[in-house]
């Protein structure tokens, strides 16, 4: 239970550590700015769709399948998810009337902004107290050591744990990651990106 608690850094982390990196095309201002103004249409979307099908949405979510945890694309793969459910016609007309040709090139773009975003905190932290990169990957290999020689834990639980510690390592050594054009493009939309995250 420690050892999976401590992989708990925070949430970006998480989000950011089971992705294997690829080779990203570069971003734009211009698909920036029309991804973040279609997410605050579906946020308000979202909301009224709630308070007007409160059980159902309930009945709706629980047909979900899980998300992937080491997808490469978490917003493509969350678009699969949504296209069966009931409001998925006006998320395609937001996506159009902000800018996207289709839901999939929306959903791209969704894929390399979390990518990026995750990156730049942790290349820039907000606690100061925060591990380095280089501490994370030592912390990380010690941690594999730990799961590897544990006699009291199945090698299924082994095999799990030791897979998404090594997927975590191979992406904070992956310059296609963790350096990616990408993060310095992105900057400038932190604290736009920052609130509206905290507003889903």
């Amino acid at each position: 239970m420690r050892i999976i608690k401590t992989l708990n850094i925070t949430f970006f982390f998480i989000f950011m550590i089971f992705f294997t990196a690829n080779a990203q095309n570069a971003l734009n201002t211009t698909d920036i700015d029309n991804y973040l103004t279609s997410l605050k249409n579906i946020s308000s979307m979202m909301k009224r769709y709630n308070d007007e099908n409160r059980s159902k949405e309930n009945a709706d979510l629980a047909t979900l399948p899980p998300i992937d945890e080491l997808s490469k694309t978490p917003i493509t793969d969350t678009l699969e998810f949504v296209k069966s459910h009931p409001t998925y016609s006006t998320l395609e007309i937001i996506v159009k009337s902000s800018g996207f040709n289709t839901t999939e090139e929306w959903a791209n773009t969704g894929d390399q902004i979390m990518l990026a975003y995750s990156a730049y905190y942790l290349k820039n932290p907000q606690d100061k107290d925060a591990m380095s990169i280089e501490e994370m990957i030592k912390d990380l290999n010690a941690k594999d050591d730990q799961i590897k020689n544990n006699m009291f834990i199945s090698d299924e639980q082994k095999n799990f744990l030791t897979e998404k510690i090594e997927n975590s390592i191979a992406m904070l050594k992956d310059p296609n990651y963790i350096d990616n054009e990408n993060i310095k493009i992105l900057s400038p939309y932190i604290k736009r990106l920052n609130i509206l995250f905290k507003e889903q």
